[in-house]
């Protein structure tokens, strides 16, 4: 990893659902600027880790924010946006995080080749779509810490090297940092951090 200071500090993390063994043990990493790996073999807990550093599910242990605002993590499956366009989806993103770059949002549209589907509900999105219109808002949101659970999945292999040319120089500017589950291998990635479970 590099010298730069972390935007997210994890010390002896823990986590296991109740009536069940324990999924994560006395995790402890720095998150700084960049692109940071999960790795590890199905069942290992990398979406679990994913959703505590979100907050969304309560570990042990402790967790140190250094960054601003929250971490932008959401599922694009959630049938809660199936109504929105891409434009609404950005707009609860934005609600969230306040910091959204609109000219940042624009330029993934046009990268994700989105322009034909601005319009249309996300229910009517196939999967790719509908995960490049989330990938789209996550990466705009300027957010200090962005979280996504296999972002290349169902995408197009334009979209997937515009997704791996984004995350090549992610944060080393903005001081963000990202952390993701990845297990396609994005060719030329060269990730700040790696993290295996």
């Amino acid at each position: 990893m590099s010298d730069s200071a972390p935007v997210l500090t994890v010390r002896n993390l823990g986590f296991g659902h109740p009536g069940e063994p324990p999924l994560l043990r006395a995790l402890s990493f720095d998150l700084r600027p960049g692109v940071t790996l999960l790795r590890g073999d199905s069942g290992s807990g990398k979406t679990s880790l994913l959703r505590v550093l979100a907050g969304e599910w309560q570990g042990s242990g402790e967790l140190v924010r250094h960054g601003p605002g929250e971490p932008c993590w959401f599922d694009p499956r959630d049938a809660r946006f199936d109504a929105l366009t891409a434009e609404g989806m950005m707009e609860v993103v934005r609600e969230r995080h306040a910091r959204l770059d609109p000219s940042d949002w624009r330029r993934h549209l046009g990268g994700f080749e989105l322009a034909p589907h601005l319009h249309k509900p996300m229910y009517a999105l196939s999967r790719g779509s509908r995960q490049k219109v989330a990938l789209a808002a996550a990466l705009s949101s300027a957010s200090s810490l962005i979280l996504l659970d296999e972002p290349a999945a169902g995408l197009d292999s334009t979209s997937i090297r515009y997704l791996t040319t984004v995350l090549a120089g992610f944060g080393v500017h903005t001081g963000q940092a990202l952390a993701m589950v990845c297990s396609q291998e994005l060719d030329g990635l060269n990730p700040a951090g790696v993290i295996d479970l």
